[in-house]
């Protein structure tokens, strides 16, 4: 959309994309429901591309893990404008909320493939133990420039419970 991560109007989104103001809120809320849409499809396709290496049974699961991971910074730095405004105001948690949703969704579906599921926990605390931290992770990953990406992923996967890694 833009590379500046400034205001995101209806007024600019119409005119990008040649259409009335009637014709947007047909579709959409608000510009961030717009905003939300394209972070969301990028994300289900990472999610997609989780599920089918997950069925592979020549790849470990760190190695399953590694390459989900290194997915999620690949798709916040396509979208790194976004993310390092919006994760850094503290007022603005609708961006946040968003992909913790999004990675706790994520969660429960590999939790709810697991037969039988990994004893002793209650499997929606879990998945949401999970999201918000990896959404914390990438928040302090946006915030220190000499964090690389290789750090970050070896940082999150130091942190994964043990059981994690018995995941399918």
């Amino acid at each position: 959309m833009r590379d500046e991560p400034g205001p995101l109007t209806v007024a600019a989104l119409t005119q990008t994309a040649g259409v009335n103001r009637a014709t947007f809120y047909d579709h959409f809320e608000s510009p961030q429901d717009v905003l939300l849409g394209v972070l969301a499809e990028d994300l289900d396709a990472l999610r997609e591309s989780d599920d089918a290496l997950r069925k592979d049974p020549g790849l470990s699961r760190t190695a399953i893990l590694r390459t989900a991971l290194l997915g999620v910074v690949e798709h916040v730095r396509r979208f790194e404008p976004i993310y390092r405004r919006s994760l850094s105001n503290p007022a603005d948690g609708v961006t946040h909320h968003a992909l913790s949703s999004h990675f706790a969704e994520s969660v429960r579906r590999i939790l709810d493939r697991q037969d039988p599921p990994p004893p002793g926990l209650h499997l929606p605390i879990a998945a949401e133990f999970i999201a918000h931290a990896l959404v914390g992770a990438l928040e302090v990953w946006l915030a220190a420039p000499d964090l690389s990406e290789e750090e970050l992923v070896d940082g999150i996967l130091g942190c994964m419970p043990d059981w994690w890694a018995s995941l399918r």
